[in-house]
């Protein structure tokens, strides 16, 4: 029995898909920009390792198939989106329309 739910749970978080976004509030931000301008200026691993932590600041998790349709390449990092939403500090992520009031 306990062996049945643990390979439920399994298949469940296997289904449960996130991507990194930055909201498009952010771009242009000067600091994110100095973090973008650096990573691409970056020679060694380490450069670019820290100039990306310093972008993945700027991004948040979401669900891939909740924002799909809000999301476009970030175009230096591969793996990471912008996002056409706006983040609030009390709410977080505001992906649907009829809930962000920059629509």
């Amino acid at each position: 029995m306990y062996e049945s739910k643990k390979l439920e749970a399994q298949e469940l978080l296997r289904d449960i898909q996130q991507i990194q976004v930055i909201p498009m509030q952010f771009a242009g931000n000067d600091i994110l920009e100095q973090a973008i301008e650096r990573w691409k200026k970056a020679i060694t691993k380490m450069e670019k390792r820290k100039a990306r932590q310093e972008i993945e600041q700027y991004s948040v998790g979401v669900n891939k198939w909740r924002g799909q349709k809000y999301i476009s390449e970030f175009p230096y990092i591969k793996g990471l989106y912008y996002i056409e939403s706006t983040y609030c500090n009390e709410m977080g992520l505001l992906v649907d329309k009829e809930m962000d009031p920059y629509y």
